[in-house]
């Protein structure tokens, strides 16, 4: 199943947001994020998220097979720390957010 979110602001995870643009998610992976008119007539399910802002690609980092440097997976945890604490500031300041297909639920 694809579900395209649209209408709202992207955070790219750098620092900068992207207007107009969209993200298509299918069996619940991202599979691209593009600008919103390129996804005209595409047959799916939309969900209109105007007024907010999406964070797409936000995970958790597993290093099960031990290939990924430590440095690494200690530095994204730190990072995946940092996002965790805004988004938390975000949501106790009365922002709206949606994670994955339910969108619009607490």
């Amino acid at each position: 199943m694809s579900t395209l979110f649209s209408g709202g602001r992207i955070f790219d995870g750098m620092g900068s947001t992207l207007d107009d643009h969209a993200v298509l998610v299918e069996d619940q992976k991202i599979q691209r994020i593009a600008p919103q008119n390129e996804f005209s007539g595409f047959d799916c399910e939309v969900v209109d998220v105007s007024g907010g802002t999406l964070l797409p690609g936000l995970i958790d980092l597993v290093n099960a097979d031990q290939r990924i440097p430590e440095y690494v997976v200690e530095k994204t945890e730190r990072i995946k720390e940092r996002h965790k604490e805004s988004v938390l500031m975000f949501h106790r300041a009365g922002g709206k957010i949606a994670m994955g297909t339910d969108a619009g639920t607490p």
